[in-house]
């Protein structure tokens, strides 16, 4: 699998924003949140994994894939069903 170029020519011009830390339910904070972010250049297009036909005759390698990438940093696919519950 690949990463998606972003290019906007690639899907129509269109991009798609990680706003996720936005509270969308309060306009007005969210607002004030976007434009921080955009000032401090926090705003840059997602950019997602494109799967060929090809990759679709694996989905256990697709799904392996899409595991790894949503791993923070220095954390495995074994640690990510850990709980820190005593």
């Amino acid at each position: 699998m690949r990463r998606s170029s972003g290019s906007a020519s690639s899907n129509g011009g269109a991009h798609v924003y990680d706003l996720f830390d936005a509270p969308m339910d309060d306009i007005k904070a969210a607002i004030d949140k976007i434009e921080g972010m955009e000032s401090a250049r926090r705003i840059r297009p997602y950019e997602g994994t494109v799967a060929t036909a090809e990759d679709l005759t694996d989905p256990d390698a697709v799904i392996d894939d899409l595991k790894r990438r949503a791993q923070p940093t220095g954390q495995t696919p074994a640690d990510a069903g850990r709980t820190n519950r005593a």
